[in-house]
């Protein structure tokens, strides 16, 4: 049950941080999770802890729970997020949906790949590109550039073997469009006005080869930001 699982864990982690609150190391951003389950420690913890289990099987359970939306809701949203004709989208800077032709937002993406900030590669081979990324963590690690717990989170064998290509994507900047024009979009629709909305450009790094890498470089720009 999960929230059984939720509890034990809770218990779990405030046990560890009462037996280990004295040491004042740092914890390594990487370091792996050992699922240490420390023994009974203070009798005041320990009663607190079961007191929340007391607690938690008091909660009322619902079994049957009621959606918030009506049939034809639920239909609708079905039949929109089916539709392989068009490509639904969060505006960018707010928190507008956006309905966009799927012809008119694949213009737009080829459009944005067209320009000096990408180029288009003659090959490419996903497991040559794999043991590139593994050759160079190697090279920082025995330069001591990097430590063994960052090389192994950096070269996990799962996460590589899984590894695919980053993927571009865009959100629609309705905000740049002049405010009549935007009014006018509300009531009729980008089809009817046969407007295409620039794009921002976001490229997925999710699942990608250099993933790992990616996370590596941001925890360490922000250890040195905290740091200046």
């Amino acid at each position: 049950m999960s929230i059984l699982k939720d509890y034990n864990e809770f218990a779990r982690k405030l046990r560890c941080r009462y037996m280990f609150s004295q040491e004042k190391t740092d914890l390594h951003p990487f370091r792996s999770n050992t699922g240490y389950k420390p023994a009974s420690t203070c009798h005041t913890l320990e009663n607190y802890i079961d007191l929340t289990k007391l607690e938690l099987s008091f909660l009322p359970i619902e079994r049957n729970v009621k959606n918030n939306l009506t049939k034809g809701e639920r239909i609708a949203l079905r039949n929109l997020k089916n539709d392989e004709t068009i490509v639904i989208k969060k505006a960018d800077k707010n928190s507008n949906c956006v309905i966009l032709d799927r012809l008119d937002y694949i213009t737009e993406v080829t459009r944005q790949l067209n320009t000096q900030h990408y180029c288009q590669l003659d090959s490419f081979n996903m497991a040559e590109l794999k043991i590139q990324v593994i050759e160079y963590i190697k090279s920082l690690y025995d330069q001591g550039i990097i430590d063994k717990i960052s090389f192994k989170f950096l070269t996990n064998g799962q996460k590589l073997r899984d590894a695919r290509l980053g993927r571009i994507y865009i959100l629609p900047k309705i905000h740049r469009l002049e405010t009549e024009t935007f009014k006018q979009i509300q009531h009729d629709g980008l089809n009817e006005l046969n407007i295409i909305p620039p794009g921002r450009p976001i490229i997925s790094q999710c699942g990608s080869v250099t993933e790992l890498i990616q996370i590596q470089i941001q925890i360490q720009i922000f250890y040195w930001t905290k740091h200046i």
